[in-house]
Order: C-alpha cells, then sequence, then structure tokens
C-alpha cells in the first residue's frame, strides 16, 4: 500500500496555513465543549496492528494492517489492486480518533453563530474558513458538518454516536451519518454516502473494527456501491515501529 498521504497531510496543511480570527465568544465556548467531548485516544497511543479485509461490490481483499498513527500506516495486501480509496479512509478513520495534539487538523479559527435547527442543533460557523465550513452543535456533540470544496458541497448528517466516555464524563464518536455532495454551479445532488463506523475495546482504547459505506452516485445508470473495512486480531504497539 502506498505510503503517500491522501488526507491527513492535506488536512493538516490546509489548517496551518489559515487565516485566524477571533470569532465569538460564545459561538468559540460551543466549539470547545464539543471538541471537549470527542472521544481521542490518549496522546502517547503508540498504535496497533491487526488482520484487516476490504470488501467492494463483491471481491475482497485481505491484508495486515500496521500503524502507530495517521501518517505511518502501512496495509501489506495478498494481491494488487486500486487502494486509494482505501487509503484514504484509513488516514481519516485513525486521525479524527488521534490526539488533537498529533493530528493537526482541528481548525484554530473563531466561529459565529447561525441559525438554529430544532433536529441538528446550533449552526457555527467558522469564520474566514474559504471552505465556508460550520457544524451544528447539539447536546455536547457534533451533529452536522459542512463544507465547500471546488464545484462540490456537501453536508454531513451525524445520527448516531457511540460513547467511550464514563458517567459525567462523554467521549462521542460518530456511529451513523451519511455524506451529501451537490454540484455548486447548478445544485444538482450528485453523491450520497451512508457510513456506519463500529468500534471494539483493546485494553481500554477503541479501536475501529468496522466502517461500512454505501455510495450512490449520479450516473446514467442505476448504481449503488457498497464497502466495507473489517478489523480484526488487534494487537497493541509498545513502541513506534513504522
Amino acid at each position: 500500500m502506498a505510503s503517500t498521504s491522501v488526507f491527513v497531510e492535506n488536512a493538516a496543511n490546509e489548517v496551518a496555513n489559515e487565516a485566524v480570527f477571533a470569532g465569538d465568544e460564545k459561538a468559540n465556548e460551543l466549539l470547545a465543549s464539543a471538541r471537549r467531548h470527542i472521544y481521542h485516544w490518549p496522546r502517547f497511543f503508540e498504535g496497533f496492528t491487526a488482520d484487516l479485509t476490504f470488501t467492494m461490490d463483491g471481491q475482497v481483499y485481505q491484508g495486515h494492517f500496521r500503524a502507530s498513527e495517521s501518517r505511518r500506516i502501512e496495509v501489506k495486501w495478498e494481491q494488487e489492486f486500486d487502494n486509494r480509496w482505501m487509503r484514504f479512509q484509513l488516514e481519516e478513520l485513525l486521525s479524527h480518533r488521534e490526539a488533537p495534539e498529533r493530528s493537526k487538523i482541528a481548525s484554530k479559527t473563531g466561529c459565529e453563530m447561525g441559525d438554529y435547527d430544532p433536529i441538528y442543533g446550533q449552526k457555527i460557523i467558522f469564520v474566514g474558513d474559504k471552505m465556508g465550513s460550520f457544524y451544528r452543535i447539539r447536546d455536547e456533540k457534533i451533529m452536522q458538518i459542512g463544507r465547500s470544496y471546488g464545484n462540490t458541497t456537501f453536508i454531513i448528517n451525524i445520527d448516531s454516536h457511540h460513547n467511550f466516555g464514563t458517567p459525567g464524563r462523554p467521549a462521542y464518536a460518530a456511529a451513523d451519518y451519511t455524506a451529501f455532495y451537490w454540484a455548486k454551479d447548478s445544485g444538482r445532488l450528485t453523491k450520497t454516502e451512508t457510513y456506519r463506523d463500529a468500534y471494539e475495546m483493546i485494553g481500554g482504547i477503541a479501536l475501529p473494527a468496522e466502517r461500512r459505506v454505501s455510495i450512490a452516485q449520479d450516473l446514467s445508470q442505476e448504481s449503488l456501491s457498497i464497502r466495507q473495512l473489517k478489523f480484526r486480531n488487534f494487537e497493541l504497539l509498545t513502541s513506534p515501529s513504522i
């Protein structure tokens, strides 16, 4: 599997080069509170290994996964295939569980208040963000994410969360969520993706056990692509080794 980053480095570079604005105190505190309740691995978590099965539209690929962090992922596959989509998913999955000090993908600019939705909550808009990013937050959870890039606008609705925290100190990770994509120039819906993420507790750490994705695209014929990443036979690393 190629070692070139396809997600985390790009995301970190965007954050490193963004303009930072003060924003609104109330909106900033709402975001800070939600971020405090996201489930992250400990800062010095050293990674894990696992057997990894990737299934895409009935085709099954077997490999062995090893990573000390989202920037140091290695998968040895039993057969070669175009694994760019897979690489993106692995980097995205790990970087959102890493301590923010390690992933460095969280925006540092301030926020301002938007409107309120009774289902998905209060909208907060990232000031000066060139992608027009926003969240909706309710009950200290991030419930909706919106962003634009190029000719594409997307919104993600997060409809259920895992809670890996303790009583009085919740720590949330998205469980079931849907991403909707539109073409900005026409407003046409171009793609919908549904995600289901499952975890397994290993040594007190919630590790990714399964990601299931269904993708429907605006193509000339009916099309639904179903994909699954499945991890098993976990082993925690005791020192960075890749």
